[in-house]
């Protein structure tokens, strides 16, 4: 069995108590404590995107970025320099082994947003978008700030301009998207008007299979075995 599929094994568990589409699931992965279900992280299927468990993890890890606003929020070039140090931490390994964490991506239209911008730039916004990775966590997930499902901490986005922040519309507008997970709609909003916001952090792929993810303990005690099997039969070979 190869190292990443060991890893998946010992790792996975499928999260099946929420409607998704099917054949979709958000799969428990890097338990904090071996064999445990204290996942530090979620693998979407169906994306093939991994969402941290935590999804106010700047909350309580900082990974040594400053600039906060209460309760883990912050500026966009805040929330932007802590995705940064967050792949440079452990010693440049990343967080959970993993070096790619970005904000959640959203298109920059969508034909199902109920409101359209054409000017100064496009954007879509309002109910009933589907195109972002947080608008798919709410529609095809049913995760809302009420039903967080498997994740922990969704936070209430009750101010005009709080919500959690999504990919980058415009450079030379400086605008950015939120997301209100409180009531699914999506808002562009300039960067230097987003007063301080939520970052749920979201990587591509499934993060346990990376090749700098650690070996669970589970994993070791098992190759460790196989290696003093090994050793018996060399022994009893040389007799």
């Amino acid at each position: 069995m190869k190292r990443s599929h060991l890893i998946g094994t010992l790792s996975a568990v499928l999260f099946t108590s929420i409607t998704a589409p099917a054949n979709a699931a958000l799969i428990g992965i890097m338990p904090a404590t071996t064999g445990g279900t204290d996942y530090q992280a979620y693998y979407d299927d169906s994306a093939d995107i991994t969402w941290t468990a935590d999804a106010n993890l700047a909350a309580t890890e900082t990974f040594f970025a400053g600039g906060f606003g209460p309760g883990g929020t912050g500026t966009y070039s805040v929330m932007t320099s802590w995705i940064d140090a967050m792949n440079n931490a452990d010693g440049g390994t990343g967080y959970l082994g993993a070096t790619e964490w970005r904000f959640p991506f959203t298109p920059q239209t969508d034909t199902n947003c109920a409101s359209q911008i054409t000017s100064p730039y496009l954007a879509s916004y309002g109910a009933g978008c589907t195109g972002g990775e947080l608008a798919h966590l709410y529609n095809d997930y049913g995760i809302t700030t009420t039903n967080e499902g498997p994740f922990s901490n969704i936070e209430n986005d009750t101010e005009d301009t709080s919500g959690y922040y999504s990919s980058e519309i415009s450079d030379a507008y400086n605008v950015s998207y939120i997301y209100r997970l409180g009531s699914g709609e999506l808002y562009p909003i300039t960067q230097t008007n987003a007063g301080f916001s939520y970052t749920w952090a979201v990587h591509d792929g499934d993060i346990s299979l990376l090749s700098n993810v650690p070996i669970p303990a589970a994993a070791w005690l098992f190759g460790s075995g196989l290696l003093g099997l090994v050793g018996m039969a060399r022994r009893k070979k040389a007799a």
